[in-house]
């Protein structure tokens, strides 16, 4: 099953992606295991978040997306930072997954924090969308108002 698991993975991956190599399909498996095991807690998950491949940042934030642990939220914040686009979508769409789960005053922490990064990366609108899952009306207008001073400044 997991090898099944793998192929499907690279098969409905984006094409100009190549074949990983040995050690990182090991790290893909003990991902997906991580992540059908729902261990959120599991080390290795935060670990992987940091990889020195892409491909197993950005499959460590989609595990992350689906186990929706909290205490996942600041590693995957500081994955909005990534140099790869992919990994920055993966864990913009993490966030959006986990932060309904905070209570009242986690979900206001991370919207500001979202908000505060909005600025500070080359895709926002992902972020912007996830923000939505779990914001409050107060931090929905101020996205208004950041698009619309975005759109203003591309004009």
């Amino acid at each position: 099953m997991q090898t099944i698991c793998l192929l499907l993975l690279l098969v409905l991956g984006p094409a100009d992606r190549k074949a990983p190599d040995p050690p990182t399909m090991d790290k893909l498996q003990t991902v997906l295991q991580l992540q059908d095991q729902r261990r959120g807690t599991d080390p290795r998950l935060a670990m992987f978040l940091s990889d020195s491949s892409a491909v197993v940042r950005e499959r460590a934030a989609l595990a992350c997306a689906s186990i929706q642990d909290t205490s996942l939220l600041q590693e995957l914040l500081n994955q909005l930072q990534d140099v790869s686009g992919l990994v920055r979508e993966a864990a913009s769409f993490a966030i959006g997954q986990t932060g309904a789960f905070l209570s009242a005053s986690g979900k206001t922490l991370l919207e500001s924090e979202c908000l505060d990064r909005i600025s500070q990366t080359d895709s926002p609108v992902r972020l912007m969308e996830e923000i939505g899952k779990f914001g409050s009306v107060a931090a929905l207008t101020r996205l208004v108002a950041l698009a619309t001073r975005k759109q203003s400044s591309i004009e």
